[in-house]
């Protein structure tokens, strides 16, 4: 791939910017040519298909810094191919907050299941708190936005309506966290949420 870039011409370079960052809009050098990847081609019978070799080479830098190999569609406009590339990290940003603030990383079971529910509940409460700044967009940064007391908080008559059926053994680490809880919460005079009197939550 070093060499395929020092062989390109200058006129295949292009200085692009792909989003705007912290201090300064984000831009750097690329070129892009097709080419067919060369692996164990003795033993194929036909050639692989034609896929993108995009290349990174920031002016001022000896060499280049970044090389990819894209299947992105052939008549994919270069401002998008560098766009898709660089979206990397924003893709990398959302997994840290997820696995920080939201608990992905959190998820202590052995089964897929389990993993499956957690992840699913994660990645919708990351969905709602991009929903928010979205409609809220001059609030974001600031704490109001994830303070528990400013969010509706579940109303229920009983314990046994905020219950499903368990499909783990009783004996299992969650069944314990779950009858743990119920018995604190009855000892609780009010709402951990609200701070109201839970005098109408009969458990």
């Amino acid at each position: 791939m070093k060499e395929l870039a020092l062989a390109l011409p200058e006129a295949q370079w292009q200085t692009l910017q792909w989003r705007e960052g912290t201090n300064f809009t984000l831009r750097s050098r690329f070129a892009r040519v097709r080419v067919r990847a060369a692996h164990r081609d003795q033993k194929r019978r036909q050639l692989r298909p034609e896929q993108w070799a995009f290349i990174e080479w920031p002016e001022g830098h000896k060499e280049p810094m970044k090389y990819w190999l894209s299947t992105l569609a052939e008549d994919i406009p270069f401002e998008r191919l560098v766009l898709e590339t660089k979206m990397r990290w924003r893709i990398e940003r959302d997994y840290q907050d997820l696995k920080q603030d939201l608990g992905l990383g959190d998820y202590e079971g052995r089964g897929w299941r389990g993993f499956h529910h957690h992840a699913s509940l994660s990645i919708a409460a990351y969905g709602f708190l991009m929903a928010q700044q979205l409609r809220h967009p001059d609030d974001v940064g600031k704490k109001t936005l994830h303070i528990a007391k400013n969010l509706p908080y579940p109303r229920i008559a009983s314990l046994a309506e905020a219950q499903r059926t368990q499909r783990h053994v009783p004996s299992s680490i969650t069944s314990l966290r779950l009858r743990i809880a119920a018995a604190l919460l009855t000892t609780l005079p009010r709402c951990p949420c609200c701070l109201r009197r839970n005098a109408r939550l009969r458990l």
